[in-house]
């Protein structure tokens, strides 16, 4: 199977997507110590891999090797219909070769690389419509656009996610229309002060705006 990566695209670093890329991308979505999703390429997949006496992944035994700069080939156990739709999954997506060093220099699951630490907490970097701008533990993150994405859009400045607990204080947020998107907390929910009439979705494509969209995130 083979996979070639779009010509122009770049990390929000501003370097280019290369294949090579891929393959690290690849390896540690297989075999990082901070993985949660390894069964998707080993299992589901089905990449050709090796692993030890214990069943584990050998790291560096993935089938998936990076025959030019813009071309991936991946070899599967099995053929496997849904490649391309499980591909699109947020657990491929590519980062730049080398960010976080090797596997082994990713440290542990309870005492990670400051080089891990940093990439993961502070400076995520991918090649998405939008580039990390913010995260503060329990308030809030947010992202904005990236402007040298190499597909359309997106269409708007960018997203910021509020973190509010307590459902009452989510309520009043989205009252006083703060928010774009949020759920309504059962205990507030009065279908009199909603609009009973079904409301028509333009299906086209919408226009950029200046303007920020707000989410309501909730930990509860």
């Amino acid at each position: 199977m083979h996979v070639h990566a779009p010509g122009g695209a770049k990390f929000h670093d501003g370097s280019d997507v290369t294949a090579k890329d891929v393959v690290y991308s690849f390896e540690r979505l297989a075999g990082s110590p901070h993985t949660v999703r390894a069964d998707f390429i080993l299992g589901s997949m089905g990449v050709t891999h090796e692993t030890d006496s214990e069943d584990n992944y050998k790291p560096g035994s993935l089938g998936v090797s990076a025959k030019d700069d813009k071309t991936v080939e991946m070899k599967l156990e099995r053929p496997f219909h849904a490649a391309l739709e499980l591909l699109a999954y947020s657990s491929f997506s590519v980062v730049p070769e080398g960010i976080v060093g090797s596997l082994k220099e990713e440290g542990t699951v309870d005492k990670p690389s400051k080089q891990y630490n940093e990439f993961a907490n502070n400076n995520p970097v991918g090649a998405g419509p939008f580039k990390f701008k913010h995260w503060n533990k329990q308030e809030d993150a947010a992202v904005t656009r990236f402007e040298d994405y190499y597909g359309e859009g997106p269409y708007v400045d960018g997203v910021h996610w509020q973190v509010i607990e307590k459902d009452s204080a989510a309520f009043n947020y989205a009252i006083e229309k703060k928010a774009d998107i949020f759920s309504i907390p059962t205990a507030k929910y009065d279908p009199g002060r909603f609009p009973s009439k079904t409301r028509t979705i333009n299906s086209e494509r919408p226009e950029r705006t200046d303007r920020f969209r707000t989410a309501r995130r909730s930990t509860t």
